[in-house]
């Protein structure tokens, strides 16, 4: 069966899908073609109400068996930016040189098209044994709002495939971010006398050596397959006027956290660099926890085996950027690992693309996998 939808799965089809995509700059046009494309293939698609307009689409293939997976991408891009600079305008997609051009080709219209056409073909497998549940959340490029709405009532699963830009390596993780404003309290004075006030500047200043200390303690603790957890100071904001003792300063901070790091801690690591200053308030302002998935998990395995099957490396590595796969394991606790076509560093680009190439090998990739798995008897995967 896995041979007869080999035969069946298009260039020219998932091409053609994702170019009805980029036409959509919102995510609300996005879902609402996602919906109905789904819908006309039989597969039931709801829209989940994220407030705001905003909504998920989720659509499910049932099986016979409690076993499910589950399939994660977003429907949102970035904004396109100084339309001028543009070769082609970024919402009017265009082939060159086997490349496909538009805003969200890679971040990740890309894997959403190659689900999409993975799916319609899906849609005729004959009594799957196992389900597939497909989420496409909205939002995730700024407040994670879709993801959190569809993590309200956990899915039951056994494994996720993220489909953000890989390259189509296997990723099985990601570092997770924090950000983090420290606000430090002054008095102001003129700058004649600076010794009746009481710099701001002064002491985010010797806040930002401490970080500095800490950031290389951190880059120390090797082992991780996550790297080294890091941390920088990226933005400095104080001071009114020139000849005024600044009587406030505030310090932004991006920390990334390796899986063997929580949240809390790395609060509090920044909360005992702030104890000598009075009145310095911390607050957290992102939160998004790593996530790593064992290599030997036989979910995993199966993925690779496809990835092999669709002609790719199959090669294991961790993705560079942080992602969704954190909220998603921890709150739902089902295992995940990031694969889709695209380039993490065509991401946020003008004249952003993908290679059409690896477009139709990632649909051909989730095709593989994802009908093996359905047809897959006592939890044993049709290779």
């Amino acid at each position: 069966m896995t041979d007869e939808l080999q035969s069946r799965l298009s260039e020219q089809r998932v091409t053609e899908i994702l170019s009805d995509l980029i036409r959509r700059p919102t995510d609300a046009e996005t879902g609402n073609y996602i919906a109905d494309f789904l819908n006309r293939c039989g597969i039931s698609a709801e829209k989940q109400d994220c407030g705001d307009g905003r909504f998920n689409v989720v659509a499910s293939i049932p099986g016979s068996t409690p076993g499910r997976d589950l399939y994660i991408g977003h429907t949102d891009v970035v904004p396109a930016g100084d339309l001028s600079a543009w070769t082609t305008p970024p919402f009017s997609p265009a082939v060159r040189g086997g490349r496909l051009y538009g805003r969200g080709a890679a971040d990740m219209k890309g894997s959403v098209a190659a689900m999409l056409h993975a799916a319609e073909l899906l849609a005729a497998l004959p009594s799957p044994k196992r389900g597939l549940t497909m989420v496409f959340d909205a939002d995730e490029e700024c407040h994670n709002t879709g993801m959190k709405r569809f993590l309200q009532d956990p899915p039951s699963g056994d494994f996720a495939v993220i489909g953000e830009p890989s390259e189509l390596l296997l990723d099985l993780g990601h570092r997770g971010v924090m950000a983090f404003e420290a606000v430090f309290r002054g008095k102001s004075a003129h700058a004649a006398r600076p010794e009746t006030g009481v710099n701001a500047i002064d002491q985010a200043a010797a806040f930002c050596r401490k970080v500095r200390s800490l950031s290389a303690a951190l880059a120390r603790q090797t082992g991780s397959p996550l790297g080294t957890g890091l941390l920088t100071v990226t933005m400095i904001q104080g001071g009114a006027q020139v000849n005024m003792v600044p009587e406030s300063c505030t310090v932004r901070l991006d920390r990334r956290l390796i899986e063997r790091e929580t949240p809390e801690e790395a609060e509090a690591q920044l909360q005992a660099l702030l104890s000598p200053c009075p009145g310095a308030v911390l607050r957290i302002t992102t939160c998004c926890p790593p996530s790593l998935t064992p290599p030997e998990l036989p979910a995993v395995q199966a993925l690779k085996a496809a990835l092999l099957s669709a002609g790719e490396e199959g090669r294991c590595s961790i993705f560079p950027a942080t992602c969704e796969a954190g909220l998603f394991t921890q709150s739902a606790g089902i295992p995940s690992v990031i694969l889709g076509p695209g380039s993490i560093r065509q991401a946020h680009q003008t004249d952003e693309f993908i290679e059409i190439k690896e477009l139709v090998s990632a649909a051909r990739t989730y095709l593989l996998f994802f009908s093996r798995r359905m047809l897959a008897a006592d939890g044993k995967d049709v290779l």
